[in-house]
């Protein structure tokens, strides 16, 4: 079999157009086309870059028999990959939902921290150089330690795109007004808490409980936001996740 049958084949298997295929290898869509066709063939280091990209091997892409889908599997089998690759994406959605909210409410817990530390300068003002640096410190580490959740999650998410450009399966009705539900509920908190936490830092101000350039209002309110906005991203993410039509909208 020509390498040019291999390679559509291949890139049918993945649900890939012509022009998807391109921009994963940084090239036109003409150039993929022409390969297909057999007018050209892909240089080296293409060929490795679709091995890569195809988990085959270069035997495999240039001399084997590499055939669709459809020809090597019934419509049942299809369908059960179909809820398999659903099943993944579940799984990788909840952890990065998790994850996102947990470097957000990190962050957020650093700069509590800071402004907390901050507000002891009050009672402490021979060491107000102290408390700035030790406040700078925390929110940097905290800044540190939540962009492993960011970066690792976020590249998981996108290799997940790359691999399967389309979900085919879909969620169950029930599940989704289930989401539906939750995600009413989660948001209800998240907005009672920032007002909450809003009202608060008024009432601390108004009453004058605090002097006027104090950052213990604005720590009281952050403690609120800490615990209010990654409940929220959280809740997005996961309503976000049950629709599969905007995954598709966004891949294409």
């Amino acid at each position: 079999m020509k390498i040019s049958e291999n390679l559509q084949n291949l890139r049918k298997q993945q649900q890939l157009s012509q022009e998807q295929l391109a921009n994963l290898l940084g090239i036109s869509r003409q150039s993929v086309s022409k390969w297909e066709s057999g007018d050209s063939c892909p240089e080296t280091d293409k060929l490795i870059a679709l091995c890569e990209l195809f988990h085959c091997s270069m035997d495999e892409l240039v001399m084997g028999q590499i055939v669709t889908k459809a020809e090597s599997s019934s419509p049942e089998s299809s369908s059960q990959e179909q809820k398999n690759i659903l099943h993944q994406y579940d799984l990788l959605m909840n952890k990065f939902s998790i994850a996102i909210a947990t470097g957000v409410g990190i962050i957020l817990l650093g700069i509590t921290i800071l402004l907390g530390i901050l507000s002891l300068s009050e009672y402490y003002p021979g060491q107000v150089g102290y408390y700035e640096t030790a406040g700078l410190v925390t929110l940097l580490l905290s800044t540190v330690l939540a962009m492993p959740f960011f970066i690792i999650y976020g590249m998981k998410l996108a290799n997940f795109k790359a691999k399967y450009p389309q979900i085919k399966a879909r969620y169950p009705e029930s599940d989704v007004e289930r989401q539906n539900g939750k995600f009413i509920i989660n948001i209800t908190i998240s907005v009672i808490l920032l007002v909450l936490g809003i009202t608060i830092m008024v009432l601390a101000s108004g009453m004058h409980i605090f002097n006027n350039d104090s950052p213990l209002p604005a720590t009281l309110l952050m403690m609120f936001v800490t615990a209010s906005l990654p409940l929220s991203i959280f809740a997005a993410i996961q309503h976000r996740k049950y629709n599969i039509d905007k995954y598709n909208h966004t891949i294409n």
